[in-house]
């Protein structure tokens, strides 16, 4: 099966939440692909660099998930935890590098029921 691929684009410059991802209760398919910018000028993420995707899931789970980083855009899949309990919370990325420490700005997940 294909996964659910999302793109999209976070501003360093803008910390408000700039985007909405919606899924379903219970998908696996679904992977983020997340190109960072400073000021609309793609910001490149240097070799080295790490990534974590952070969240407090709706039901107050605080879940951390490793990421990959592939010519400077975030990868990550969102796994049954991510999905597990419909409603929407908060994300965000940190990326860290020797002795540096860079949060993204947040975006928003929905979780919705399926149809019944």
């Amino acid at each position: 099966m294909n996964k659910h691929n999302i793109h999209f684009s976070l501003d360093l410059d803008r910390q408000d939440s700039q985007v909405y991802v919606n899924v379903r209760r219970g998908e696996t398919a679904a992977k983020l692909f997340v190109s960072l910018t400073m000021s609309g000028v793609p910001y490149n993420i240097e070799d080295g660099v790490q990534a974590k995707l952070k969240a407090t899931l709706p039901g107050g789970a605080y879940k951390e998930a490793a990421c990959d980083i592939s010519e400077s855009r975030i990868e990550v899949s969102l796994d049954a935890e991510h999905t597990g309990t419909a409603g929407r919370y908060h994300a965000h990325f940190e990326l860290t590098g020797t002795d540096t420490v860079l949060p993204t700005p947040s975006f928003t997940v929905s979780v919705d029921d399926p149809a019944q």
